[in-house]
């Protein structure tokens, strides 16, 4: 309650550093962002996005966070690699703790 969300930019960032993914390609990446609700530079406000947890949070958004959690810990997330010794760490991605910042 009250805990502040990470953003899809900030989820996906910390999931590929926590996990120490090899980023091959990552034009997917920005079509993961953007489908969790933050495309890169087509915010129009100046303000940029918001930073509120309301704006990043409802059902459909976690269960997207969750799918892809675990499309990177079964290694068949677009553009990324990551090793056996991650995959097993890459499950607690979609834990509501990794949710915060």
């Amino acid at each position: 309650m009250r805990a502040n969300i990470k953003s899809p930019f900030e989820f996906i960032v910390s999931a590929l550093r926590a996990t120490n993914a090899n980023v091959v390609d990552p034009a997917p990446l920005v079509g993961t962002i953007a489908q969790l609700g933050e495309p890169l530079y087509f915010c129009l406000p100046p303000t940029g996005y918001p930073d509120r947890a309301d704006a990043w949070i409802n059902t459909g958004v976690l269960f997207s966070r969750m799918n892809i959690a675990m499309s990177l810990a079964s290694n068949k997330l677009g553009g990324v690699k990551i090793d056996q010794a991650a995959q097993a760490m890459a499950i607690e991605l979609g834990a509501p703790d990794f949710q915060r910042r």
